[in-house]
């Protein structure tokens, strides 16, 4: 059971983002590139697309939070046979 943790991307000489909007929740099966959350900076917004497809283990943000860079932002099991475990465990 593989898992890929997820951070916040490099934003530039940004130290700090914000939060805006969660797209998903633990359970959800994602593809890749789906988006995760919403970012904003000063300048721009962002999302955070999943890197791989898999079930979401869990989210380490929530909306309003203020994160820097390389904070985790969720975790995502690799291998979509493994939904039916994250099911059970809840």
């Amino acid at each position: 059971m593989a898992l890929t943790e997820i951070r916040v991307p490099d934003l530039g000489s940004f130290k700090e983002v914000s939060v805006i909007e969660i797209l998903v929740q633990p359970g959800d099966t994602l593809e890749i590139d789906t988006p995760i959350a919403t970012l904003e900076t000063e300048k721009a917004t962002m999302d955070v697309p999943s890197p791989i497809a898999g079930v979401l283990r869990s989210l380490h943000i929530e909306r309003g939070d203020r994160r820097v860079y390389f904070e985790r932002v969720a975790r995502l099991h690799e291998d979509l046979d493994d939904r039916d475990l994250f099911e059970r465990a809840e």
